[in-house]
């Protein structure tokens, strides 16, 4: 700690350091106090989108715009979505498996857990995009439901996410992101992948 903080009160002529984290409040004082603290929030969608125009000049504004939501705040995000032919495909299976996973029976649920807890085993950033995907859906099913489409980032899905909010309570919404959650969690912890996945699929409403 001696020598980070000397480092930070005499730092070498031709070296900039740059700290980051998420909560300047659990840093230590003695650290913070040697700092100049620039707060970065996220960018807003129409900047982002008007970047991408001017970056990817063949781009359809309806798709830069879709694109932008989809960053959340993240021009590199936007960039890299932009420069990737198959995100969009890619992202529409995974909001396909997700409506599918709620319609289905509780037989055919587990199943299913079953096997994404094998293609976890195997590609566990597969199930990290999944259950970003999930947990977007569900945001913005809350979202529609509390009245702000305007913040929707699944934009190019609003019929179905119109419809889903219509038959779904806030509490059925409310326990599905929190589901999700959980299971981001579980994960995280090394929670036996199934079983993790069984409770998250069984959790979801129908």
């Amino acid at each position: 700690m001696d020598s980070l903080l000397k480092t930070l009160e005499e730092p070498p002529r031709q070296v900039v350091l740059i700290l980051t984290c998420t909560d300047v409040g659990r840093l230590p004082l003695t650290i913070v106090s040697r700092c100049q603290v620039v707060k970065l929030g996220a960018v807003p969608t129409a900047e982002i989108s008007a970047a991408l125009a001017g970056r990817f000049p063949g781009v359809p504004a309806e798709r830069a715009d879709l694109l932008a939501h989809l960053a959340v705040g993240r021009p590199g995000r936007a960039l890299a979505l932009a420069a990737d032919a198959d995100s969009l495909a890619s992202r529409s299976t995974l909001l396909s498996e997700t409506r599918a996973l709620s319609a289905l029976a509780r037989a055919d649920r587990l199943k299913e857990a079953e096997r994404q807890a094998k293609d976890h085993a195997i590609h566990p950033e597969e199930t990290a995009r999944r259950l970003e995907a999930l947990a977007g859906w569900w945001r913005d099913v809350l979202l529609v439901k509390a009245g702000c489409e305007d913040l929707v980032v699944n934009r190019d899905q609003l019929d179905d996410l119109r419809a889903r909010a219509a038959t779904t309570s806030l509490a059925d919404i409310h326990a599905a992101l929190r589901a999700v959650e959980v299971t981001e969690l579980f994960l995280h912890e090394n929670v036996q992948p199934r079983l993790a996945l069984e409770s998250l699929a069984l959790a979801l409403p129908g």
